[in-house]
């Protein structure tokens, strides 16, 4: 992600389904952005609503008399006023329609570093929802234009004061085996997991657990990336090579925090 926002164009793209911290990570990476450039670029979002205020960046509400107009409409009556400001970051709170699609590969591939939110459950299939959202002509110029996409869920992480650590259960291994047949995947629980505590203590206020985490999906779009996915959007199913492209999976990611006895692995089978 750092090294994505570094670029001076490209479109950065975090995926997910509703309510797994979109917006957070893209303010997050906003963060980054400002401690990186400080005040010598400029930043402008546009959003329906503004979800929370973010240092650094002027943030546009999407006014009533645009929403006023066609729902396809909304964003992109914003968005060709604001490239007149000539902006270096751009943030479109989401892409929600065709016209939005084609103005922010438009916007990422004339100088502009455009951040957004698709809803898609992993990174190949956003770009697979992203090229059949913009026009196919288009479709070859979004390959060369996406720099990063981003997928996230949220996992519930055990209180560390009363969870229970224990060896896999056989009920435990043959939910976890099902699952990765139907992924594909060939990945074993570890020798000791943990579970939440059914009455929890005082700590986590007898939940079992203290917060959330996320999970990520990471697909940078390398040279080889950009060549699949152009092929793609010329038809060739080419799914295989962005899969390998991909510098950590979901379950990678969950995997991870399961190992550490931070999480239920029944929470990472998304």
């Amino acid at each position: 992600m750092r090294f994505a926002l570094q670029l001076s164009q490209g479109m950065v793209l975090v995926v997910g389904p509703t309510n797994t911290g979109k917006s957070t990570t893209i303010a997050g990476a906003i963060g980054e952005h400002v401690d990186m450039f400080g005040d010598s670029q400029k930043r402008l979002s546009v959003e329906d609503p503004i979800e929370r205020f973010v240092c650094g960046i002027r943030q546009i509400n999407v006014s009533p008399a645009a929403a006023a107009r066609d729902e396809d409409e909304r964003f992109s009556v914003v968005l060709r006023a604001i490239k007149r400001h000539d902006p270096d970051l751009i943030w479109v709170g989401e892409v929600r329609d065709k016209m939005t699609a084609d103005l922010c590969v438009a916007a990422a591939s004339s100088g502009h570093l455009v951040l957004s939110t698709l809803h898609a459950n992993d990174t190949i299939m956003g770009f697979d929802v992203l090229a059949k959202t913009v026009e196919a002509e288009k479709r070859f110029q979004l390959a060369d234009a996406l720099s990063l996409i981003v997928s996230q869920r949220l996992v519930r992480t055990l209180c560390p004061h009363c969870k229970k650590e224990g060896t896999p259960k056989e009920a435990d291994e043959m939910l976890f085996q099902r699952y990765m047949h139907v992924l594909g995947e060939n990945c074993s629980l570890p020798e000791t997991i943990a579970c939440a505590s059914a009455k929890g203590c005082e700590r986590c206020g007898h939940t079992g657990y203290t917060g959330v985490l996320p999970i990520n999906e990471v697909l940078p779009f390398t040279r080889a990336a950009k060549d699949a996915a152009i092929a793609m959007a010329g038809g060739a199913n080419r799914r295989d090579v962005l899969a390998k492209a991909r510098t950590i999976t979901l379950l990678d990611s969950g995997m991870a925090l399961v190992r550490a006895r931070s999480v239920d692995f029944k929470d990472v089978l998304v």
